[in-house]
C-alpha cells in the first residue's frame, strides 16, 4: 500500500502525532500530505493499524488513539 516516500511520510506523521498535540490534518500539511486521496489513505491506514491492536502502530507502543485520528 505505502511505498517509498509515502512510507517515510507515514513514519514522520506518526512521530509528530506522538510528540505533539497538533491535529491530524495539521500534521498532514506539515508532512506534505495535502491531496484529498492521500489524506484519506493515511487516515484509513492509521485507523486500520490502531484497530489491529489498540495502543500499537507498526508493532510498537503509541499514545495515538482512534478518537484523535477521527476527531
Amino acid at each position: 500500500m505505502l511505498e517509498g516516500r509515502a512510507k517515510e511520510k507515514y513514519e514522520i506523521l506518526i512521530n509528530l502525532l506522538e510528540q505533539t498535540n497538533i491535529s491530524l490534518k495539521q500534521v498532514m500539511k506539515i508532512v506534505g500530505l495535502v491531496k484529498e486521496e492521500e489524506i484519506k489513505e493515511i487516515t484509513d491506514k492509521l485507523i486500520a493499524d490502531l484497530s489491529l491492536k489498540e495502543g500499537y502502530i507498526n508493532g510498537r507502543p503509541t499514545n495515538i488513539t482512534i478518537e484523535r485520528i477521527i476527531g
